[in-house]
């Protein structure tokens, strides 16, 4: 009932360390461990204490005996036993007591680290990884798919700095994740030049064909706002080629190095010769595309560019989307939040710089 003095604690403390090295309880090898009065005794009147592991560092063998001395006013206080373990890890482990996170900075840690890995893959998925388990796979009826690429792209590989380069398509990518993000998009990934995402997952979205047209049309004005080169501007802005298609999908990861959320199905290639078949900076759609837009979005324009020859697909009536603005209008949900929000702060921003 009486006050723990400080220095028991530091007793306390020197067991722990012992576990922490011997990996085992203390005094496994006394006979009369269950006769607790006896090894109570032994431990204050005769000083009992565990026996040390050979591979223990001296300086912590010694550091260890000091905090469990007989002499508990012999005992160094937690100051100083901070102090010593600081030197031993530097010395020996290269890091810091201070550099230990806190429960609160580990909590922090955790939360930024569970948020990234959701970003990267849908929250089921990434929960499913991190408790050690197999993604599942999951079937999707409808979503549309998105793609664009740059036009020019080979070219300006060949002749801009590889610096300059990611630098242009780190410009225009954060635009177009935060249109992503935004419109409630799910980014699939990129490849080179070439942006992938789509509406439907992992969620499914009623209006999955009329975000996507949306998107793409703020796509392209990004697009146009972003210059090739910030530091050469008289290279002009960049120009996108973009095209989308709706249909079912297999989704999950597969493999475990680099893990990533993949799309699986004809509705994937399908939706990339819409991308190939586009032309600069319009957007071309699929006839299946086109029917779920005018369903969602009615008195949308959209124009038949006739019976084109598609790559693996024979002949396929293809549409391009009108880019007026009163079609934009059309599309747009909230016209103060996205027009205040996103074009002003997201698209054109760069007018503003340099």
């Amino acid at each position: 009932g009486g006050i723990v003095e400080p220095n028991v604690d530091i007793y306390s403390l020197a067991i722990t360390m012992w576990e922490v090295v011997a990996r085992e309880d203390p005094y496994q090898g006394r006979t009369d461990l269950a006769d607790v009065e006896v090894v109570l005794h032994d431990i204050k009147e005769k000083g009992l204490r565990p026996n040390m592991p050979e591979d223990v560092p001296e300086e912590l063998k010694q550091l260890i005996c000091e905090c469990w001395s007989k002499e508990p006013e012999l005992r160094p206080t937690i100051c100083q036993v901070r102090e010593r373990l600081d030197v031993m890890m530097r010395q020996d482990w290269g890091m810091s007591v201070a550099k230990i996170p806190t429960p609160t900075e580990r909590s922090a840690s955790y939360h930024k680290n569970a948020n990234l890995l959701h970003e990267m893959l849908t929250p089921k998925v990434a929960d499913r990884l991190r408790d050690g388990l197999k993604a599942e796979a999951e079937e999707f009826d409808v979503v549309t798919i998105f793609f664009s690429d740059i036009i020019g792209f080979a070219d300006m590989s060949a002749t801009l700095q590889p610096h300059t380069l990611i630098n242009m398509l780190d410009r225009l990518y954060t635009k177009l994740d935060a249109l992503c993000k935004h419109m409630g998009l799910f980014k699939v990934e990129t490849i080179g030049d070439a942006y992938m995402c789509a509406s439907g997952i992992p969620d499914e979205q009623d209006d999955h064909a009329q975000r996507v047209a949306l998107f793409a049309l703020e796509a392209i004005k990004a697009a146009n706002a972003t210059f090739i080169d910030e530091y050469n501007r008289e290279m002009g802005h960049i120009h996108i080629r973009v095209g989308f298609h709706s249909g079912p999908v297999v989704a999950s990861v597969v493999g475990e190095l680099n893990p990533r959320y993949c799309l699986f199905g004809d509705t994937v290639n399908c939706a990339s010769r819409m991308e190939s078949n586009s032309e600069e900076d319009k957007i071309n759609m699929s006839p299946q595309a086109n029917k779920y837009l005018l369903e969602q979005c009615p008195g949308v324009v959209t124009l038949s560019r006739g019976i084109l020859p598609i790559k693996g697909k024979g002949n396929v009536e293809c549409f391009f989307l009108d880019q007026s603005h009163d079609n934009w209008e059309k599309l747009l949900k909230d016209p103060m939040d996205l027009e205040g929000i996103l074009v002003e702060s997201v698209i054109y921003e760069e007018s503003a710089e340099k």
